[in-house]
């Protein structure tokens, strides 16, 4: 009858769900953990691929909790040509990589925002000062892209000149090393010393930086909606990626797919489905 009231003030890292818990405890923190191997109480994440949460699963169950109070930490099993994640078991490995599990209490901890956006913010400490300071040159709005346009509307791809800011800011986030003690996850036994920077292109895609820019005001006002604020370099960041093809002709039309698509470019969940190879190359 007392609803929860005795356990505001606390904050749980739940390992596993048990069979029998249906709801979490109103206004209180809570950090769920498990894998998609989760052998002893195992029960489907229930999240489809266009947004559907099935019933009594972990997905519908960390929604019973207080919202912008609770965060999902899952692991599936991710494998790509480069390595491979494993998903947790009932012993959940995960925990003792990366400082997952100190990072998970702190975040249980953080005071001025969610468990989960702090726990998203505190995989910054893995970049390196260098790379840090080049992204932030770089800017985090699709404006401070735009602002660097040169050209005609018809020039969708423009070379960036070598020694230039530009080239050195985009240079340095491609080669940069993880911060200090963090392991490379890809190409674990090679650095970038020895790779060199032939050429650097700016995609310039007025129609698909519009398109950006509303999806970027979409993710924002949704965080806004529960009280998170939007953080540039935790919500947006700067990545790469190759593309997929079975041979270079495929691969080159790829690319000229997502460089020139108003619409879907550089989204790679539009490659998904699509009756053919992904052309994101994963």
């Amino acid at each position: 009858a007392g609803g929860h009231d005795h356990l505001k003030g606390i904050a749980y890292l739940m390992i596993n769900a048990h069979p029998d818990l249906t709801r979490l405890p109103q206004n209180v923190k809570i950090i769920l953990v498990q894998g998609v191997k989760e052998e002893k109480w195992p029960r489907e994440r229930g999240y489809s691929d266009n947004g559907r949460v099935a019933d009594c699963s972990l997905e519908a169950l960390i929604r019973t909790g207080t919202p912008g109070m609770c965060y999902f930490y899952y692991t599936a099993d991710v494998g790509s040509a480069f390595g491979s994640r494993k998903g947790d078991t009932h012993v959940p490995a995960s925990l003792l990589q990366h400082d997952c599990l100190p990072r998970l209490i702190d975040s249980l901890l953080e005071t001025s925002s969610s468990p989960g956006a702090a726990f998203q913010a505190s995989s910054r400490a893995f970049l390196s000062r260098a790379r840090i300071d080049a992204e932030n040159a770089l800017g985090w709005h699709p404006d401070a892209l735009r602002s660097r346009f040169v050209g005609t509307e018809d020039d969708t791809r423009v070379e960036v000149q070598r020694g230039s800011d530009e080239f050195k800011h985009v240079e340095c986030i491609f080669k940069a090393d993880p911060a200090s003690g963090v392991d490379r996850f890809y190409f674990p036994d090679r650095g970038t010393s020895d790779l060199i920077v032939t050429k650097i292109e700016r995609v310039q895609n007025r129609g698909l930086k519009d398109s950006v820019d509303h999806m970027r005001g979409g993710v924002k006002k949704a965080l806004e909606s529960v009280g998170e604020p939007y953080v540039a370099g935790v919500h947006s960041r700067w990545l790469f990626h190759g593309v997929g093809g079975a041979s270079v002709d495929e691969a080159t039309e790829n690319l000229e797919s997502i460089i020139e698509n108003p619409t879907s470019g550089f989204a790679p969940q539009m490659g998904l489905g699509n009756g053919g190879g992904n052309p994101w190359g994963y």
